[in-house]
């Protein structure tokens, strides 16, 4: 159920994309597509004509984006859900762009070859298209304002050409750029079996570099469990297929687990004033350590 809210949650950048993208082609005062035209040239047929055909080349590349969507509602993995939205986030927020700028650009073209000019008096954007590239990003050295209003949107943006903002800029792209690496790390999670180690005189469960050693002579109680008890996390892991922190569970209270959830049995141990809910990925390997601790 989890991996489906996750899902959810970053496929709504779907439509917020593609609707601020199109509501591009009214005119936002006197501004379409991001190029400030008269008001007069509103109507003209050949702006018609550019409008119309960016949201035919918008409809093209959002509709795929919506399908690759999809894949993760069928996925098991937490990690590989995540890995899988958070690339199709950063073609969703990109590749849409490319199509904006291209027919920007035919406007532009159209608007020098008119000679169009807009004053851009009152309450109108200045006539500053030299200074956004890409319609997206503000570069202006004249101007000494750090935040200028974005043309797309409502929101602000930053002048590029202050080192401050160029600093922020590449900090955002590379979090952005950062966002699979992050989901590629649970997936290893996920995928990396628990081990329960049993020697001499103890006993650990091991994962990934992290583990939980437990002194056989110190244990005060242990019991084998064949259903997992209602456990709510409070630092740590909670994936569909790894349980691994300090959770509060039903009947043992806050405990530390280091589980697959999926693969029962399950030990309940007690020892040093700690409960320790934990498992092997293999099933016969718990049942195998908790014989040998009845001994």
């Amino acid at each position: 159920m989890i991996n489906i809210f996750i899902t959810l949650a970053f496929v709504l950048v779907w439509p917020v994309f593609y609707f601020m993208l199109r509501c591009n082609v009214k005119p936002k005062k006197n501004i379409i597509l991001g190029v400030t035209l008269p008001p007069s040239t509103h109507k003209d047929l050949d702006v018609l004509d550019i409008c119309n055909s960016f949201i035919k080349g918008l409809n093209i590349v959002m509709l795929p984006l919506l399908l690759l969507a999809l894949p993760p509602f069928f996925m098991n993995l937490t990690g590989a859900v995540l890995t899988w939205v958070m690339c199709w986030v950063l073609v969703t927020i990109t590749v849409p762009y490319y199509v904006f700028a291209k027919f920007r650009s035919m406007l532009i073209s159209l608007k020098q070859q008119r000679n169009w000019h807009s004053p851009g008096t009152g309450e109108q954007y200045p006539d500053e298209d030299q200074y956004w590239i890409w319609g997206l990003f503000y570069h202006n050295p004249n101007n000494n304002h750090f935040l200028v209003k974005n043309r797309i949107g409502m929101n602000m943006t930053v002048n590029l050409a202050k080192p401050a903002a160029k600093l922020l800029m590449i900090f955002t792209a590379m979090a952005l750029l950062a966002m699979p690496f992050f989901g590629i790390w649970l997936l290893k999670e996920e995928l990396t079996p628990i081990r329960l180690i049993l020697s001499e005189t103890t006993l650990t469960a091991r994962h990934t570099n992290e583990r939980y050693v437990i002194q056989l002579n110190t244990i005060e109680s242990f019991e084998l469990i064949e259903t997992l008890p209602s456990m709510i996390r409070v630092a740590g892991t909670g994936m569909e297929n790894l349980y691994k922190g300090n959770f509060r569970v039903e009947g043992y209270g806050t405990s530390r687990v280091r589980i697959h959830p999926k693969e029962p049995p399950f030990l309940a141990i007690r020892e040093g004033g700690f409960t320790y809910i934990i498992n092997d990925a293999e099933s016969t390997v718990t049942r195998e350590v908790y014989e040998v601790l009845k001994r």
